[in-house]
């Protein structure tokens, strides 16, 4: 169900020809691993992609994707007792998240652009508005609950003050992704949600994906974005810092 709605919420883009999903449990990682290596082909990493998702039995939560060199997605997964009781391993969330990973990567398929040249946040907070978005189109309650859960941890927290937001956000882009790197690795996915969230409200969902399909064409994120919005990413930071503080406290 995730997968068929995330694909529907972006209809207009290209998205891949096949889809593997790969689903297993802590006792199955050499397994999941060699069903991926087979798969895998052109890819530079993921030697350990099984294990990153699964390494120990009681943290054996996680998911990724990948677009290989045919084109097609490949989805790890995994299912444990604990993502039993997790929303997320339920509703066809997880699904939808990582299948807009693939949407995102194969804009980019045959480029010498890649997931880096745009925010880091970018790629876990639209991925995971989408998955909102996508599963919970039906109830506007049912959207805000997925959304109370994916950035409860920033509400009422003094630390995400309109400072803090500026310092997080003015960096546009980076060959390294290294301007990310100090904070909470959860940042990316709940401030990114919320600004995801800003730029669908204003230009609607596809113009997440769009940044990703003309970034890929050759121009920078910076570029792109003052030809989406009307203005530079320099201004626009303290607008949308001043916004993200006021909702967060």
């Amino acid at each position: 169900m995730g997968i068929d709605l995330a694909s529907r919420l972006y209809a207009g883009f290209n998205q891949v020809a096949h889809l593997y999903l790969i689903y297993y449990g802590y006792q199955d990682i050499d397994w999941a691993q060699a069903q991926y290596a087979a798969l895998q082909t052109g890819l530079a990493t993921g030697d350990s992609a099984a294990r990153n998702n699964c390494q120990t039995e009681s943290t054996c939560w996680g998911a990724s994707s990948w677009v290989n060199a045919a084109g097609d997605g490949i989805i790890l997964s995994t299912v444990s007792p604990w993502g039993k009781s997790d929303p997320n391993h339920s509703s066809g969330t997880l699904e939808a998240h990582e299948y807009s990973h693939t949407i995102q990567q194969i804009q980019m398929r045959g480029t010498a652009y890649n997931y880096w040249n745009l925010p880091r946040w970018l790629l876990e907070g639209g991925a995971e508005f989408s998955q909102a978005a996508a599963v919970y189109y039906a109830s506007y309650d049912a959207y805000l609950a997925e959304r109370q859960r994916d950035t409860g941890e920033l509400i009422h927290n003094a630390t995400y003050n309109e400072a803090w937001f500026n310092a997080y956000l003015g960096p546009s882009t980076s060959p390294t992704w290294a301007p990310w790197e100090t904070y909470p690795q959860w940042r990316i996915y709940d401030v990114g949600f919320l600004v995801s969230e800003i730029f669908s409200a204003i230009k609607g969902p596809d113009v997440i994906m769009q940044m990703y399909k003309d970034v890929a064409g050759g121009k920078n994120f910076e570029t792109v974005f003052a030809e989406t919005f009307g203005m530079s990413w320099a201004d626009a930071v303290p607008i949308l810092s001043r916004a993200l503080a006021k909702e967060v406290a």
